[in-house]
């Protein structure tokens, strides 16, 4: 990322917002956990929810009606349709036919496709977020088929108008508080925290059809500013033929010349950190040095450079990473070319250029984030100090060990143990940080709970300074680390020592694995097949 650890743009905007369809649960026995008080409650909310008519429509139903936001060039209203099925899986779809974007439950898999047709299979932390929003939305968190929810009501926060309910998983940090009218005994709202940003989704103008009642209306709100709402009319039985994500293609904004079947060597740079840094043209020809981050969530540039590469201004933007966050702007970019590959439309977020200059030593443009690896295959050599780029659906190398790689949101997460005097953790989940120069940052959470803190080596205290702030933590020297085949010891890593509201907070995640890590290794990074490989010796 852009720091010693942790940064990337949060572009949580919760596009993982998952419909706005309100159906109930089956009477029979629900695979949850509840008090007495807790299953009178959901009984009555059952029968004011008008239970039976759902499972009379066992072919499912879909809603269909707009979504109104507010950007920087007004307002505008898209198409938006939501199906469900009565066994669990729900599918949403804002947009047209051609460039929608749709997200969906299959039962199994937790997938999202953008407008520019990048397909991800959700992992860890965002794959809990969009399944019990989803639930949340269309009631089947009432029974979520293999999926336990923990139900139990919340005394001390509920009042004369309104029942809190606590919605939550035995093994699955991600939870919700939900508000039952005790009027109607209809679905309120619902609130969820993820990195210290709350969702609150209101539910009104319900509206009672053939015994079911439907909420016509539901509002998103971020962190109390309004985000876009859902206005539904029609409705009708019957769902898509499938829930399953897409099988992963070439993203309609990404062009090649001619067939990449091998990679292709880029001009590149690497800093004393080991972070590489490529040569990328924007517009009509005008270049610069780019950092390669996997860590942050979209394209950067540095301020000052926007009208030198022609972009247009698109609107505003908050990024956050170690320390809080910090109002931005969105950019828009025609084309970007690295390589033999180039990138139609991108949009590229304003932040401090200075900081990245100071770190890499020569003038540093921008940044080159999650985008280009969902979009292109990386290898990045260490031992020889070359970054190249291939086209995923032609390349396939052979005779290389491959490692999954899970998706949180837009960071790639792979496996990996670290070993800290007598203590060693079990399998962790590990952001891959290609803009990190530390080996391995752990989050204050896993320092905690694994006893890393070895008081007979030396403890160094350690500022981790990011482009929002500063977090303290420890320097430390590790007994090993382990990912991907590797094993490496005595290595210096850094233990955070407090808490953060950003990335390194994640409960789903064990730590950031940077470029200290990966010296004198060769990486192939194949986001489109959700893998990773890593070779050589190490130094």
């Amino acid at each position: 990322m852009l720091d010693s650890f942790a940064v990337r743009a949060l572009l949580i905007s919760f596009a993982y917002s998952v419909c706005g369809l309100a159906l109930v649960a089956c009477q029979a026995a629900l695979p949850v956990r509840l008090e007495n008080e807790t299953f009178d409650i959901l009984e009555e909310v059952r029968v004011a929810m008008g239970a039976p008519a759902l499972f009379e429509a066992r072919e499912g139903l879909t809603l269909r009606g707009v979504r109104e936001m507010e950007t920087a060039s007004g307002a505008t209203s898209r198409p938006i349709s939501v199906s469900c099925k009565p066994t669990g899986s729900f599918l949403l779809s804002i947009g047209g036919e051609v460039g929608a974007s749709t997200r969906g439950f299959d039962g199994s898999d937790v997938w999202t496709r953008d407008t520019r047709g990048v397909v991800r299979r959700l992992g860890l932390g965002s794959r809990g977020a969009v399944l019990l929003d989803g639930q949340l939305r269309t009631f089947l968190w009432l029974r979520p088929g293999s999926e336990e929810r923990i139900i139990e009501v919340v005394e001390g926060d509920s009042t004369d108008q309104r029942i809190a309910l606590d919605v939550s998983h035995p093994t699955d940090p991600i939870a919700a508080r939900v508000w039952i009218d005790r009027a109607t005994m209809r679905l309120d709202s619902f609130e969820m925290n993820r990195l210290g940003r709350t969702r609150t989704v209101r539910f009104d103008d319900w509206s009672q059809e053939n015994g079911l009642w439907l909420p016509l209306l539901v509002t998103e709100l971020l962190d109390g500013e309004l985000r876009h709402v859902d206005r539904f009319g029609a409705r009708s039985a019957g769902t898509p033929s499938t829930f399953s994500a897409p099988r992963p293609t070439l993203p309609d904004d990404t062009i090649f010349e001619g067939r990449l079947d091998r990679p292709v060597t880029l001009p590149t740079r690497v800093d004393s950190g080991g972070r590489f840094y490529v040569n990328a043209a924007i517009g009509e020809g005008q270049s610069g040095w780019f950092l390669l981050d996997t860590g942050f969530g979209s394209h950067a540039i540095a301020e000052g450079h926007a009208a030198r590469f022609g972009m247009m201004p698109l609107g505003t933007a908050t990024l956050a990473g170690v320390g809080g966050a910090k109002a931005s702007a969105w950019q828009m970019a025609g084309r970007v070319t690295v390589g033999p590959a180039a990138m139609l439309n991108q949009r590229f977020a304003t932040l401090e250029g200075q900081f990245l200059t100071d770190r890499a030593g020569f003038d540093v443009h921008g940044v080159l984030g999650a985008p280009l690896f969902e979009r292109l295959g990386v290898v990045l050599d260490e031992r020889s100090g070359n970054a190249s780029l291939f086209q995923p659906f032609r390349f396939r190398p052979r005779g290389v060990d491959w490692y999954p790689v899970a998706q949180d949101g837009s960071a790639p997460c792979i496996q990996g143990s670290v070993t800290s005097g007598r203590s060693r953790t079990p399998g962790l989940w590990l952001r891959l940080d290609t803009g990190s120069d530390d080996s391995v940052t752990v989050s204050r959470w896993a320092v905690d709970t694994y006893s890393l803190i070895d008081r007979t080596r030396p403890l160094r205290p350690t500022s981790l300074r990011g482009l929002f702030g500063e977090l303290q933590g420890w320097r430390v020297r590790l007994g090993a680390l382990e990912f991907c085949g590797v094993r490496q010891r005595d290595l210096d890593a850094t233990l955070l020592r407090e808490e953060s509201d950003g990335p390194l907070a994640d409960p789903w995640i064990g730590g950031n694995l940077g470029m200290g890590a990966l010296r004198g290794r060769r990486v192939i990074i194949d986001l489109a097949h959700g893998q990773i490989a890593v070779s050589g010796s190490g130094s």
